[in-house]
């Protein structure tokens, strides 16, 4: 009598954990080359498949028996910079896509008024910009700024100066005009109210 062999085939079950994946399962026999698909998922790196703490990788079937192996990941996390062009600001560095949505608060730049923040190329400036966690990227956030102008008016008390009036800017280097009045000697530009 003469033996008759069948192949069994054995079933190599995937569970991709929160991720996407094309196959969910593999009918393998033994000493059958394999490789196991790399799946995906938003706000994570995937880390290879697992059962328990023993990882496989692609290779040759040599188990007698159907498996199980479940996807490992490590949740990502993303960098928050800001361009900041001088002002100050402390904000978070980081987030990671589990994170609730966050707004960017106020930076401050001595002479300037903060007109919003812009993160994407196409923004315009918005106060309280919120920060959408499910954008799963590195994010630049920049400051955006008017700077404030001042106006100076001067009162020559009698005497004649060419220009009464004048705008500057904050930190402007200016040089205040000297005026002139018959009889007598200037000396100098006083605050209002000042002696």
């Amino acid at each position: 009598l003469k033996a008759n062999w069948k192949l069994v085939t054995y079933t190599l079950e995937l569970d991709p954990r929160g991720g996407e994946c094309d196959i969910d399962k593999m009918e393998l026999v033994l000493n059958q080359e394999f490789t196991l698909p790399t799946p995906v998922r938003k706000g994570y790196e995937f880390l290879g498949w697992f059962d328990g703490d023993n990882q496989y990788r692609d290779g040759v079937w040599g188990i007698s028996g159907n498996m199980k192996l479940s996807a490992k990941w490590n949740l990502q996390e993303y960098n928050i910079k800001y361009d900041l062009d001088g002002g100050s600001y402390e904000g978070k560095t980081s987030y990671t896509c589990e994170d609730s949505n966050f707004v960017l608060g106020t930076p401050e730049k001595p002479g300037y008024t903060f007109l919003g923040w812009t993160v994407d190329v196409h923004d315009l400036p918005r106060f309280n910009y919120e920060i959408n966690t499910q954008k799963c990227a590195d994010i630049i956030a920049k400051a955006n700024w008017e700077e404030q102008s001042h106006l100076i008016i001067l009162d020559p008390n009698g005497g004649m100066v060419e220009h009464t009036t004048f705008e500057l800017g904050y930190e402007y280097e200016y040089e205040l005009p000297t005026p002139i009045r018959e009889g007598y000697k200037f000396l100098g530009w006083n605050e209002e109210g000042s002696p």
